[in-house]
């Protein structure tokens, strides 16, 4: 019986062992420095940026009080178009159009707490987008010609935001900005219309400075690794 004791408590002084290892290595266990995620607000239909796109941030001072972090974002967005493909009874329309953008930036915390913060930060970034359409339907009601359109854009987004941390490496993060672009916009048309001999020709080119106020800049869902 003694040794039945003797053996039961060398047995949870092991167990106690183990679990105090296993503590302490959690604590030892580093801050996940890296973080993806996607921007969820597409979903809504209140996306401001590309919607099709992956966000990163990296945790440039895991022991400070008050986090900052580098990030970046790259997104991309197209669609192509061919008449005959979905109406074989019609001769040719195409239609296309292609988006991406660039965004890198910089965040730090203001204030904290063991599951949300309060962060500002800037991003900086450049994107494009263009569209092409093209027409070639012979016969007196017939259009010929096509339409050419892009634009670029330079923008600095002012940052404000909110995180917080569904457990502990799932974090949900909303955004919104003050955001100042630089547009370059070009267009092409030379379009005829063989029903009323009508030509329609133009060739332009235009540049702007345009300012916003997005209360919905990004809804970022991301996990911590």
């Amino acid at each position: 019986m003694k040794d039945k004791f003797l053996m039961a408590g060398i047995s949870l002084m092991l167990i106690l062992i183990t679990i105090q290892s296993k503590a302490q290595q959690t604590d030892t266990i580093p801050v996940p420095r890296w973080e993806v995620g996607v921007d969820v607000l597409s979903l809504f239909d209140q996306n401001s940026l590309v919607p099709y796109s992956l966000f990163g941030r990296y945790l440039l001072n895991p022991t400070g009080d008050k986090k900052s972090h580098l990030r970046a974002r790259i997104g991309f967005d197209g669609f192509s178009y061919l008449d005959t493909a979905n109406h074989p009874n019609r001769l040719e329309h195409d239609s296309r159009a292609f988006a991406f953008s660039v965004m890198v930036g910089y965040q730090k915390e203001i204030t904290s707490t063991d599951r949300s913060s309060l962060y500002f930060g800037s991003d900086l970034s450049f994107s494009r987008e263009s569209s092409n359409k093209k027409w070639d339907i012979p016969g007196p009601f017939g259009v010929q010609g096509y339409e050419d359109y892009s634009h670029s854009k330079i923008g600095l987004h002012i940052l404000a935001g909110y995180s917080y941390s569904l457990g502990s490496r799932i974090r949900i993060s909303l955004e919104s900005s003050l955001s100042v672009f630089f547009r370059r916009e070009i267009f092409d048309q030379d379009v005829t219309f063989f029903a009323s001999d009508n030509r329609l020709y133009e060739d332009s080119s235009a540049s702007r400075i345009d300012s916003r106020i997005n209360p919905f800049h990004q809804l970022l869902f991301t996990y911590k690794f």
